[in-house]
């Protein structure tokens, strides 16, 4: 991202979120997205599914599946936080 803090927010995130969904953590890349590169504040992009996948389609319709990305991201928020 275009600050310097946001690869520690971006890791903050995916280590919350892999714990929260029980996935395996892949870490984090950094791309180019204008709404990234130009922020003057931490930022990230979380990617939650792909809907072009049937398997991701379904879990991002169920709404336990949004609990728990969404807790996710509040516990990786919290602990960039601390």
């Amino acid at each position: 991202g275009g600050n310097a803090k946001s690869g520690t927010l971006a890791g903050s995130l995916q280590t919350a979120l892999a714990t929260e969904l029980n996935a395996n953590n892949l870490g984090t890349a950094s791309d180019k997205f204008t709404v990234l590169v130009n922020s003057t504040v931490p930022s990230s992009l979380a990617e939650l599914g792909y809907m072009s996948n049937a398997e991701d389609d379904t879990l991002l319709k169920t709404e336990s599946y949004q609990m728990l990305c969404a807790q996710g991201l509040y516990k990786g928020v919290l602990k960039y936080f601390k």
